[in-house]
């Protein structure tokens, strides 16, 4: 089903709010005055100076429709940036229509709905068994299919025309029209530090963007690509077994890798209106830059073989259910905003979970590190707030999360040990290595599905949610 399916409809029914159908009827009666302004450009420079009062007015019932039309979009996975939606909304005052009817008209007559897709480096990351097999094919590369989700994956190419192949490939899979334009890229490709194009793991995310500047939707990209790598992450963690060093010694990490960690661009791609090619924007990491560069140390190979057969394919499908709960849950009450502060808090501690989940991975890390990122992914993951007997309750809660799971007493045991490494760690100072972390990992996707789902039946008025979900 097409995320603008019954936008219209639910438009008109905002329209009946009463904050809005008064904001309406001031735009009515003061259309004289938008008329002496072409855009909202030209309002914002003039307007005040010529009557302050109306100005504001203007101005204060323009912010209550754009948090109506904000709303609405971003519930569907429609990122129009705030002063696109603005743009549009001041140019649809002046229509003879209704100002919502005249909005929606424009935003999908304009295919501003459409989606486009950001892609992203990864270094660390490999395909188990292929680094000598496939390069020359890259669009066969990335058999793990998880266009489901919205996501591509590819290794390093190590040639600009194969690359191109993967990003038209992408675009084809995750169901995207508009074409790629390949001229664009061989620019950007030419004049802005790119190696990464062809040297490393590329990651294409499917998104619906629309936004004039570099970072006016940065934080929305941010949240999709963790949550893409986190998944990523998930399926290898999932999917990992014991394989022939021969094979291990093929992943796409160790053979024909020449990756670089000059990574200091994102490209983004985005429908242009009335335009059959993707707009491409070479966003330079200057915000948020540390953050970015941490989504790329993805340290982990993934075995496609693993994954074959229908019961993983259920196992994916799990998994990627578990995460678009997180994603549309922080998205409704974090992003956009909600009255709970007991959901908002919840999702905000779900994503850091997953956050510090992904960080346990980390090539460029020590051991000590990732083992003290897992732990408190697991504390953060079941714990509302902290009280004396944490850790026991964090065993229990593992316990329940992992019943009936095969391996069930190992995992837990390495849970356990986990968290008496951690200890060690940050209370006496040792350097360890814990050789089940894998397992330990294991058990977190586990829980993570677990609590997801539970999730899903609560009442959203409870206090505690995590405590509630155990009694």
């Amino acid at each position: 089903m097409s995320r603008t399916d019954g936008l219209a409809q639910a438009l008109s029914r905002r329209a009946k709010i009463k904050k809005i159908e008064a904001a309406i009827a001031f735009f009515a009666a003061n259309r004289a005055f938008l008329d002496r302004y072409e855009d909202l450009e030209s309002f914002v420079f003039n307007a005040f100076e010529h009557d302050e009062k109306l100005a504001q007015g203007v101005e204060y019932h323009l912010v209550a429709l754009r948090r109506q039309l904000l709303d609405e979009l971003w519930s569907r996975h429609i990122f129009l940036s705030v002063n696109a939606i603005e743009q549009l909304l001041y140019m649809s005052l002046k229509a003879d229509v209704h100002p919502f009817v005249a909005f929606c008209d424009c935003v999908l007559e304009n295919g501003l709905h459409h989606p486009g897709l950001v892609l992203y480096p990864l270094h660390s990351f490999g395909f188990l068994g292929l680094g000598l097999f496939g390069l020359g094919r890259p669009q066969r590369v990335a058999t793990l299919d998880l266009s489901a989700a919205g996501i591509e994956l590819t290794p390093q190419t190590n040639n600009f025309d194969r690359s191109i192949a993967f990003v038209e490939f992408a675009r084809k899979t995750l169901g995207i029209v508009h074409e790629v334009p390949r001229e664009l890229l061989e620019h950007y490709y030419r004049s802005r530090p790119l190696k990464w194009f062809t040297q490393n793991p590329l990651l294409a995310v499917r998104v619906s963007s629309y936004a004039s500047g570099y970072y006016v939707n940065q934080r929305i990209l941010l949240m999709k690509l963790r949550l893409s790598t986190t998944l990523i992450a998930m399926v290898a963690v999932m999917g990992r077994r014991e394989v022939p060093s021969e094979y291990h010694d093929f992943s796409t990490a160790r053979v024909n890798n020449w990756e670089t960690l000059d990574i200091a661009h994102y490209l983004l791609f985005q429908a242009d209106p009335n335009k059959s090619h993707l707009s491409v924007d070479c966003t330079p990491m200057h915000v948020n830059r540390i953050e970015l560069a941490e989504l790329a140390d993805l340290g982990v190979d993934i075995d496609p073989r693993a994954w074959k057969g229908k019961a993983r394919r259920s196992q994916l499908t799990t998994i990627r259910n578990a995460l678009e709960f997180l994603e549309d849950g922080y998205l409704r009450h974090c992003v956009i905003g909600s009255k709970s502060q007991e959901l908002s808090r919840l999702f905000r501690k779900l994503l850091s979970s997953i956050n510090y989940f992904r960080r346990s991975l980390r090539a460029r890390g020590q051991t000590s590190e990732n083992i003290v990122a897992l732990a408190i992914a697991f504390e953060t993951l079941l714990i509302d707030f902290y009280a004396r007997g944490v850790t026991d309750r964090i065993h229990m809660r593992v316990r329940t999360c992992l019943a009936g799971k095969s391996g069930v007493a190992a995992m837990c045991d390495a849970v356990q040990e986990l968290f008496v490494s951690r200890g060690k760690i940050l209370h006496a100072g040792e350097t360890l290595q814990f050789k089940d972390i894998p397992l330990a990992r294991k058990a977190y996707v586990i829980c993570f599905v677990h609590i997801s789902q539970r999730l899903t039946l609560l009442d959203p008025k409870t206090k505690n949610p995590l405590s509630a979900i155990f009694l």
